[in-house]
């Protein structure tokens, strides 16, 4: 169920289920549009953007060797994370590459 509601991202390399509790989102190419048009940095201003817009914690991948990538957990129940991550796909596909 994820991975189709993540199929749904723009300009996000497609999604991968990694671990036992985590999606893996490759935001390489939108952070760095994103930098260069001036409106967020590395992916640790994506997560912090995406909690104070979608109420929804991430992890940004700098913590774990990887300054592209997000992680996000799917450790709770199952509607609980549908919510959380249409949420995620509706405000990264807002900052749509131009």
């Amino acid at each position: 169920m994820g991975l189709n509601i993540l199929s749904n991202l723009r300009d996000v390399t497609p999604a991968r289920a990694d671990g036992a509790f985590f999606f893996y989102l490759d935001l390489n190419r939108l952070a760095s549009a994103l930098q260069d048009e001036g409106r967020v940095g590395v992916t640790d201003d994506v997560a912090s953007w995406l909690l104070k817009q979608t109420n929804v914690a991430c992890v940004a991948g700098g913590a774990f060797g990887d300054v592209n990538g997000l992680r996000l957990s799917f450790g709770v129940p199952p509607a609980a994370s549908a919510i959380g991550l249409k949420r995620i796909v509706q405000a990264l596909n807002c900052l749509r590459i131009r």
